[in-house]
């Protein structure tokens, strides 16, 4: 896969954005590391590639096809894991764009 946008984390915010992605044709693969099966079935359905696992786990990256990517959406509840998801991203490939959302505000 050439292009296509990773997102980490399968939250709320995480789905609403494959959702949004899915209307815009865009490619994703999905890093989780918590099984909804609803949702992975979801994201498999609409030719989205479901890797099950912790996303800092840079072979997970690798597999995910990360110096391929054009984006990296990062959407985890902690700072700390999607800060390290961020520089392991950065690593492998340097022209990537990155977006990280911890919280939704209140």
């Amino acid at each position: 896969m050439l292009n296509h946008i990773i997102i980490c984390g399968l939250g709320n915010v995480g789905f609403r954005t494959f959702e949004l992605l899915t209307q815009a044709k865009q490619e994703m693969v999905v890093i989780s590391d918590i099984l909804h099966e609803e949702l992975r079935w979801q994201v498999e359905e609409v030719s989205g590639v479901f890797i099950l696992g912790d996303a800092r786990n840079e072979y997970l990256l690798l597999q995910a096809g990360i110096k391929d990517a054009k984006a990296i959406l990062i959407v985890t509840d902690d700072d700390m894991v999607n800060a390290t998801i961020a520089m392991s991203a950065r690593h492998f490939n340097p022209k990537i764009k990155i977006e990280v959302i911890s919280k939704m505000p209140q």
